[in-house]
């Protein structure tokens, strides 16, 4: 029964040795970082929640204002005439604060989106290379722990993706 596991494992390390060359890594996270599509996009998803942060800041500043305003009134106002003006102030912040989450939100997805878009067209472009070069196995170098003579098609996916992709089309409204 021994000699029946030492003879499995033999053949399976002659098999994985014959085929090793048939495999290869990725560092997707490395490619992500890198490439011109994700860079750009980046750099679109930033302009954008500038203009936001400008926004929510101006609005903000207004409603600090309002409500320094209604202090000063405070003795001024009556009762109900208070009570009404801080009721609608509370309405008013309440309203942005759902503003800014709604607008995180949209940028998220909007973020998301375009990981996606780029994910996709990496996946088409392995798949490309494994036919090509003929991979059996394309790992994500995150998920190895040890490599001995692996062929890392980082730089290569980095490159094709490049010529391919170089703008994600972002909609922002």
């Amino acid at each position: 029964m021994l000699k029946k596991y030492f003879y499995l494992i033999f053949i399976l390390l002659i098999t994985t040795q014959t085929k090793a060359n048939n495999i290869a890594i990725l560092n997707v996270d490395e490619v992500l970082a890198k490439s011109i599509a994700a860079q750009n996009a980046t750099v679109q998803l930033k302009e954008k929640l500038d203009l936001y942060q400008i926004e929510i800041n101006k609005k903000g500043e207004s409603l600090q204002r309002e409500q320094n305003d209604l202090v000063q009134q405070s003795n001024i106002l009556t009762q109900e005439a208070l009570e009404a003006k801080q009721k609608d102030l509370i309405t008013k912040i309440q309203s942005l604060e759902i503003e800014v989450k709604d607008k995180k939100k949209k940028l998220d997805n909007i973020y998301i989106k375009v990981i996606s878009q780029i994910e996709k067209n990496i996946a088409e472009i392995i798949e490309e290379i494994s036919k090509e070069e003929n991979y059996n196995l394309i790992l994500s170098s995150s998920d190895v722990i040890y490599s001995n003579n692996i062929t890392d098609l980082t730089q290569k996916v980095l490159t094709s993706l490049n010529k391919k992709l170089t703008k994600v089309e972002i909609s922002l409204e």
